[in-house]
């Protein structure tokens, strides 16, 4: 407001406008703690109704340790044209990490395959590893 108690126009053909928070709500520090919260809520809502042990964890991939290409939110109209048989952009691009992911997780097996079968092979006795073939 102006020194008559008047508005006054911005740049933009708007109300210059000056926020204030009142609540914690938009609290960054919150949102750790009300993630963590829902998390267990969640958890336990999914055990009383004896749902498989799946649990919810509202940390990312990265910081649970888990070496996996996190999807893209769908939103509920892309959601629910998916459901409908109908393709969309985000559902192609989640589609296309859950291949590479499952890819991902292949070529990490064969690796630790590899590695073992390597291990076993260092440890056998000398000759032994020449005498397989």
């Amino acid at each position: 407001m102006d020194e008559n108690g008047q508005r006054i126009p911005d740049e933009r053909g708007g109300w210059k406008n000056h926020r204030e928070d009142t609540t914690d709500w938009n609290d960054k520090g919150n949102v750790e703690i009300w993630r963590a919260a829902w998390a267990a809520y969640t958890n336990r809502a999914l055990e009383a109704a004896g749902q498989p042990a799946r649990l919810v964890d509202h940390r990312s991939y990265k910081r649970q340790g888990i070496d996996k290409i996190p999807s893209v939110h769908l939103g509920s109209a892309a959601s629910q044209m998916e459901k409908r048989g109908i393709r969309t952009d985000k559902g192609e691009v989640n589609r296309q990490i859950a291949a590479d992911n499952k890819l991902l997780k292949e070529i990490k097996a064969r690796i630790t395959r590899l590695y073992n079968w390597s291990k076993a092979e260092a440890e056998k006795p000398e000759g032994a590893a020449a005498q397989h073939d």
